[in-house]
């Protein structure tokens, strides 16, 4: 099994989040979990952050601020 680094980690949660990964993927993700506390904090911060927007009823937030979101998350995931 090959190893998993930081960057492809990162670049899987969502996936790894929305059970979408293919069974080896998945192993190799939460084996870099096993290993990698800086990942392991990464993830429980993400799925803390999901836990919490989703509580945040969705027309609290203006068009402005729904905007400037989507797009920071969307820079953020071109890095």
């Amino acid at each position: 099994m090959t190893t998993m680094n930081c960057a492809e980690f990162v670049g899987l949660v969502t996936a790894y989040l929305d059970e979408e990964l293919e069974t080896g993927t998945e192993r190799r993700f939460t084996g870099h979990i096993a290993e990698c506390g800086g990942c392991d904090v990464y993830l429980r911060q993400i799925r803390v952050t999901v836990a919490e927007l989703r509580r945040m009823p969705a027309h609290d937030l203006t068009d402005q601020t729904r905007e400037t979101l989507l797009d920071a998350f969307r820079d953020w995931s071109a890095r």
